[in-house]
């Protein structure tokens, strides 16, 4: 795992709109929580906590919401939201579907629904 780290606002906005997206009560101080990325990329799935030292308990956790944006080289991006089985924001896990660098996350306006099979 990388450094911890204050979440940024492009994650605050990302999560706050798969929140809303999942009907999803979010809680009021998001902004004061702290990330701890999974990987060493710009942009990447982040493991999220109020405290540090819940960054590094292993935990239950399930899916509560999806979106997905084409990066500039028209690949798909995953994002997903999860929470832990407290029900507590746990982790924004975003992917490029072909395993490169994500180039940059566009406007919330260019979200899509991921399709289901």
């Amino acid at each position: 795992m990388e450094e911890i780290r204050k979440i940024n606002n492009k994650e605050v906005e990302i999560i706050k709109y798969l929140a809303n997206k999942a009907n999803y009560s979010i809680v009021s101080n998001i902004e004061q929580y702290l990330a701890c990325p999974l990987t060493g990329e710009e942009y990447g799935s982040v493991i999220l906590a109020s405290e540090a030292s819940l960054l590094r308990e292993r935990i239950k956790k399930r899916e509560i919401s999806n979106c997905m944006f084409y990066d500039i080289d028209n690949s798909p991006v995953a994002m997903y939201l999860l929470v832990s089985e407290n029900n507590d924001i746990y982790e924004l896990d975003i992917w490029k579907c072909d395993g490169g660098k994500i180039c940059h996350i566009p406007s919330l306006d260019s979200m899509q629904d991921i399709p289901t099979l």
